[in-house]
């Protein structure tokens, strides 16, 4: 309730729902940005949220008439940032008994402790440390106890370049050389570079061997990571496939928002059948993964191949002693918003190739990446808009050549307009143009629209690419930065235009800068590009990272056999569904995995044929052993066909070992079906769910550099005094 002028006003409840909604899609679209959860320690930014959300709430109310629809989408945001304080913080335990709601939120900004104060333990898993008095809050990345200036949880967020430096690292008995060379490079790029040292990265080491594969062993400072590195033995080896996806999958999980993870080996891989995983998680967390490989086993490993192209990577081929070397220009890219702006996969025959390159008055710099894993670069050149070729000599110039497999040339402040670069060699190339700059594709994701209580809303495909269903593809977008027109386009691996992605505008189900694409989809693998025209009036262009493959198969959850809770000592079966969409008849694998493999009693099948638009029910049994502690259990089913094409789908099952409500008479559940044991393949996924909200109206959709809102259609049915026409926030 809220009195004024001695009138009681209150919320109605179409007017609450929104409020509710607000605050649940912060969860569902902002859950990697920590400081709208006080997370990271970022107590001066979150109360800085939560005042600026209630001052753009006041300027709607203000405005003639007032714009009630807009003001209760920030109010309830700012709830969910002013709720997390609670929930995240300390507070509560370092509280006086007479101050039980911090006085300063929704007044003025807290302050960030000093960098130099630690709360936690590294060497425990970050466990809060003994007598703490002042505030702290949790961390967004589970393996690591550092505090982080907004400088680098900005660039770590994905926003603002990378500052984390993830090493994956095969250390069988062949891997010396290589080994070594990592070493060397991380001395000359990390330890004696003074700017990464003042940015104080993140570092996170993961080792692989066979059958051994480590956690992630997470860094804050260099010197330790060096030691880390150091630390580490080759042995074993002999036979070819080892445990790199596995490495792989405990690295990107482990990654901040935005990261980029770096394997080294020399062998293929194992455990294939968790590649949908690794691209469904380096997908949602904007993770790109490179690979330096030495290649004993010949050819390069089509799994490798599938993860650098999926998430926006690249693989590098080289000499062991020289394999180390990709870090150098990778420093290079950390200054600042690392972009995209074009990427072309060729086949090279001996005669010259030629790419265009379209640069805008925003690149602080620009970085061509030319790599082969199966033949050989016989030269690149590259030339500027004015007509010059672009030389070693040239002061604003870095030439990185990795042997004769990989060449990597980065101009500093390069001018405006079409770069040409020429390539010719013999194997299959990739050539990568990527820079710096405010114009960014803050991120591009494949959606599917779900029935809400009043509206429909937008949930991310699960595995992140879209399904070949016959059906036009949706997705959300967001352009950043000064830009005055743009269009989408869909390309393929050569860079070649397909057709042109059509903007929904005006789309309720889209948060307010959101971009809302549709597209028919092309039956071959394709990028997505941007391109436009700056502020400045110069053509720009910006490519999303990832490769996207149009999927057949399709895997979801069945949510009619979601369990209310699951009682010590008690067991229950889930269902998990296998589509197939593709023309033919498929035989996927099937594959169950859990964050606490004690909870995982078996699933069946493991295997199934699945005719052309036919589905396969999984079922998977859980089972709450006695003494559990009360939680949630993180489940991931993958399907893959017999050449690891496929998708996964993850689910968090709520309430485990928590005593089941009391049901009403009417109550009716479902009995479990009878489950075959199957011996599960184990893994672990500590990475953070978004809860799945209620929604109602979602908020307008705007272009991005447009001051001007978009005013959305009018709600019907039960929505439907839920309009502009209505006054205040109450309304």
């Amino acid at each position: 309730m809220y009195y004024a002028d001695g009138i009681t006003l209150s919320f109605k409840q179409n007017a609450l729902d929104e409020v509710n909604w607000a605050n649940k899609r912060t969860d569902l679209f902002g859950f990697s940005i920590s400081h709208y959860h006080f997370d990271d320690e970022l107590l001066q930014e979150g109360s800085q949220k939560i005042l600026d959300n209630l001052n753009s709430a006041e300027e709607y109310l203000k405005e003639n008439p007032p714009d009630g629809e807009d003001a209760r989408d920030k109010f309830g945001t700012a709830v969910h940032t002013l709720q997390d304080f609670y929930a995240h913080s300390n507070w509560a335990d370092i509280k006086t008994s007479s101050e039980d709601i911090h006085p300063d939120l929704g007044v003025r900004t807290l302050s960030n402790p000093p960098k130099t104060q630690k709360f936690c333990d590294d060497s425990t898993g970050g466990t809060l440390l003994e007598n703490v008095t002042d505030i702290t809050t949790g961390y967004f990345s589970l393996t690591s106890c550092h505090f982080f200036t907004p400088e680098e949880h900005t660039a770590r967020s994905g926003i603002d370049g990378n500052l984390e430096r993830i090493v994956v690292m095969d250390t069988t008995g062949s891997m010396s050389d290589d080994l070594d060379s990592v070493r060397n490079a991380v001395v000359n790029n990390i330890i004696d570079n003074e700017f990464v040292q003042s940015q104080n990265p993140l570092y996170i080491l993961v080792e692989f061997n066979d059958p051994f594969v480590s956690p992630a062993y997470s860094y804050t400072d260099a010197s330790s990571f060096l030691s880390g590195l150091n630390s580490l033995t080759v042995y074993g080896g002999g036979d070819c496939p080892e445990m790199s996806i596995r490495g792989i999958l405990n690295a990107v999980k482990a990654s901040l928002p935005g990261g980029t993870v770096l394997v080294f080996t020399d062998a293929t891989a194992k455990e294939g059948f968790l590649t949908p995983q690794v691209r469904a998680e380096a997908r949602r967390k904007n993770v790109v993964i490179l690979f330096g490989l030495t290649g004993s086993c010949s050819p390069v490993d089509e799994l490798y191949i599938t993860l650098a192209e999926e998430t926006g990577g690249q693989i590098f081929f080289g000499d062991r002693n020289l394999i180390g070397e990709i870090f150098a220009p990778l420093e290079d890219l950390i200054r600042g918003n690392h972009v995209t702006i074009s990427r072309a996969m060729i086949s090279l025959t001996g005669s010259e190739s030629v790419v265009n390159v379209p640069v805008d008055d925003t690149l602080d710099n620009i970085a061509f990446s030319t790599s082969i894993y199966d033949g050989v670069i016989d030269y690149v050149t590259i030339t500027r808009p004015d007509g010059s070729i672009v030389a070693d000599s040239d002061p604003d110039v870095t030439i990185s050549r990795l042997g004769s497999y990989n060449q990597i040339i980065t101009v500093q402040d390069p001018i405006a307009g079409i770069w040409v670069l020429v390539v010719s060699g013999t194997g299959p190339a990739t050539i990568i143009a990527q820079g710096n700059s405010d114009i960014n594709m803050d991120y591009f994701q494949f959606v599917t629209s779900v029935a809400g209580r009043y509206e429909d809303m937008y949930i991310d495909i699960p595995g992140g690419n879209p399904i070949a269903d016959g059906k036009n593809a949706t997705a959300l977008t967001r352009l950043e930065g000064p830009v005055a027109s743009f269009t989408f386009e869909i390309v393929d691996t050569n860079g070649t235009v397909v057709n042109e992605a059509q903007e929904l505008v005006n789309d309720v189900k889209a948060m307010h800068d959101e971009i809302v694409l549709t597209m028919n989809l092309p039956g071959k693998p394709f990028s997505v590009v941007a391109r436009g025209i700056t502020k400045a009036g110069i053509a720009f262009q910006r490519t999303a990272l990832p490769v996207y493959v149009p999927q057949g198969i399709k895997v979801s959850f069945d949510e009619l056999s979601r369990p209310v809770a699951i009682p010590e000592g008690s067991n229950t079966t889930v269902m998990f569904k296998v589509e197939n969409y593709g023309t033919d008849t498929v035989f996927v694998d099937i594959s169950i995995t859990a964050d606490n493999m004690a909870f995982l009693h078996g699933f069946d099948p493991s295997e199934a044929e699945i005719p052309h638009n036919s589905s396969k029910t999984i079922n998977v049994l859980i089972a709450a052993p006695i003494g559990c502690t009360e939680g949630s259990l993180r489940l991931t089913a993958i399907a893959t066909d017999d050449k690891l094409l496929g998708n996964s789908h993850t689910v968090v099952i709520a309430d485990i070992c928590k005593p089941l409500p009391t049901l009403s008479p009417t109550a009716v559940t479902s009995p479990s079906p009878t489950v075959r044991p199957t011996m599960a393949k184990s893994g672990k996924n500590k990475t953070k769910e978004p809860t799945s909200p209620s929604p109602t109206v979602p908020p307008t959709t705007a272009k991005p550099g447009q001051m001007v809102k978009k005013k959305t259609k009018k709600p019907t049915g039960p929505m439907a005094a839920n309009s502009r026409e209505e006054y205040g926030l109450f309304q």
